[in-house]
């Protein structure tokens, strides 16, 4: 089967080839101290700020969702097992008043027996912290320390702050497993959850309601193009200011790649409304018609042009044909065809490598899977290591990403200081 794949891609397949040769060890990760993390900049820190009620009049709480998957900290072998060090620093900063800055710190241990654990993508540390702030304009940021691998990373996004008491407000949907009548982070489905086998919710927080009255509340799914996949329409009483609210979320109707959750609320001619992008690669399944997009463009880089151009242009039906025939012909696992219900695990890893590309090398506006950095982590994987350093005048930053198994390695050059990495040599 590689023999024939590369006498059909003679230049591109070799990317294929290496995704089937290692897909039992992707997402491996560093797990010593001998050797540096794989992205000097820092621990990949997700994180949410939920904007929730205040008792106090005038103020809005701010809750810190910040997450680590284990995968991508640095573990260092002890006498009992393996063990890892995050330090996590949550901010808001007043956009009027840029002096005054809100500030806690929080250190977290992880202690494991079992080397299996370290590399699980699905093993994950989530720290809430939350503050009670005046409304208004901040901006809010967590700030993630690896202290094995001394490195450091940000997240960071300007952040409205309102008092839910006045005036109509819908908090952005926070998505749970359970139907909840109050916040509970501990039930919220992780941050980069990205395989969705089974409904779930969506956590609605509606604030500034006339107690008593009737709301009207619609929330539909739409796919990559905006077209609709699935609508409900609600009409419910709202016994007090703040309402809690779980619609379900029904997995099947989900895209491959991002689908858009939109929610509005009415009461008294008063509106307001709310939007989630959820991000999707497993439920997928051809018999619901769900949008290829997200991954169309990004298959470039490991089919022939005339496939994919063959692919691009297709129809819907003839699309998806394509789409299904290319995958199944790829599954490494089976000599026949998956069903509608299983799934390829060699199309669930290049959607994580999209999804991670999208993630982790976005810039100026651009999807990260259109980058240089994104199209080589894509076709190769995550590289074996990371360096990052600066020419002698300090005017340029390269990183220089190594794949020892492959003998390869590739530079970048960050040219104007300002994000946009450029592939200079290796490619």
């Amino acid at each position: 089967m590689i023999k024939n794949l590369l006498k059909r891609f003679p230049i591109i397949c070799f990317g294929i080839l290496f995704l089937l040769v290692v897909l039992p060890g992707c997402g491996r990760s560093i797990r010593n101290g001998d050797r540096q993390s794989r992205f000097g900049f820092g621990p990949n820190v997700s994180a949410r700020f939920i904007n929730l009620p205040s008792a106090e009049k005038g103020h809005g709480t701010i809750v810190f969702v910040a997450e680590v998957r284990y995968a991508d900290m640095q573990f260092i072998k002890t006498n009992e097992g393996y063990s890892a060090e995050v330090e996590l620093a949550f901010s808001l900063q007043e956009k009027a008043h840029p002096e005054k800055v809100h500030l806690v710190d929080r250190q977290r241990k992880i202690d494991l027996r079992d080397f299996a654990e370290t590399v699980e993508r699905d093993k994950v540390l989530r720290v809430v912290e939350q503050m009670v702030v005046p409304a208004g304009e901040y901006a809010a940021s967590v700030i993630g320390s690896d202290r094995y691998a001394k490195s450091r990373n940000v997240v960071s996004q300007p952040l409205p702050v309102n008092d839910l008491r006045s005036g109509l407000h819908l908090v952005q949907p926070i998505l749970v497993w359970d139907s909840l009548t109050a916040f509970q982070p501990e039930a919220m489905i992780p941050l980069r959850q990205r395989r969705f086998t089974k409904n779930f919710y969506a956590l609605l927080v509606i604030g500034g309601l006339q107690a008593g009255r009737e709301m009207a509340l619609k929330y539909e799914l739409q796919d990559n193009e905006g077209k609709r996949l699935f609508d409900r329409s609600l009409r419910l009483f709202a016994p007090e200011p703040i309402a809690y609210a779980s619609v379900p979320i029904p997995f099947a109707k989900l895209s491959i790649g991002t689908t858009m959750l939109k929610v509005a609320v009415e009461q008294n001619g008063a509106k307001t409304e709310a939007s989630l992008p959820i991000y999707a690669n497993v439920g997928f399944s051809p018999k619901h018609g769900q949008s290829l997009t997200a991954l169309i463009d990004p298959m470039r880089y490991i089919m022939d042009g005339k496939d994919w151009q063959a692919l691009k242009e297709a129809g819907p039906e003839e699309r998806l044909k394509i789409f299904k025939d290319f995958w199944d012909a790829r599954q490494p696992l089976k000599g026949e065809p998956l069903n509608d219900e299983e799934e390829n695990p060699l199309l669930a890893e290049f959607f994580l490598r999209v999804e991670e590309a999208n993630w982790r090398f976005h810039w100026g506006g651009q999807e990260g899977w259109r980058t240089d950095r994104g199209r080589i982590f894509i076709i190769y994987g995550e590289p074996d290591n990371i360096q990052r350093q600066q020419n002698q005048y300090g005017q340029n930053t390269f990183e220089i990403w190594t794949y020892s198994e492959l003998g390869r390695r590739f530079v970048f050059q960050e040219y104007n200081n300002d994000g946009d990495f450029r592939l200079v040599s290796g490619g």
